[in-house]
């Protein structure tokens, strides 16, 4: 359930697709150009034979109104190490690298991923550069 406590109004949202062997992430934007609300929702599927391990991810998105789930489908292993950021309309996150391990402190990321709410892309930040060896551990903020 969505609450806006400022306008006691309320909507439900279902979610009724849950891999168990999964976690889910949850996010709320909102897009200017069609004065829309939006949940996005990522499903991180784990690696069957090695479950600490993740296997890929999916990007859904429920626009309020509408009573459905979209999925937008995205190549990348997205990691965060706390909450997902949110700046000019758009989520980030890190892509793990492909030699990284979801366990592993800390975890190798080789980009940034920015979901833009509004147009609903999927898009790599070009040009980070990552110290791989430095042992940082590594936040968007």
């Amino acid at each position: 359930i969505l609450c806006n406590p400022a306008t006691k109004e309320y909507a439900k949202v279902a979610f009724d697709f849950v891999d168990p062997a999964g976690s889910i992430h949850l996010g709320f934007g909102y897009d200017v150009l069609t004065d829309t609300y939006k949940v996005v929702r990522v499903d991180v599927t784990y690696n069957r034979q090695v479950p600490i391990d993740v296997d890929e991810c999916k990007v859904h998105v429920y626009t309020l109104g509408t009573k459905e789930w979209r999925m937008i489908p995205t190549p990348y292993r997205l990691s965060s190490m706390g909450s997902v950021p949110y700046l000019h309309g758009a989520f980030h996150w890190f892509r793990l690298a492909a030699i990284s391990k979801w366990i592993d402190a800390p975890r190798r990321v080789d980009s940034i991923i920015v979901f833009d709410v509004g147009s609903e892309n999927i898009r790599q930040v070009p040009n980070i550069i990552f110290a791989p060896e430095s042992g940082a551990l590594y936040n968007i903020v």
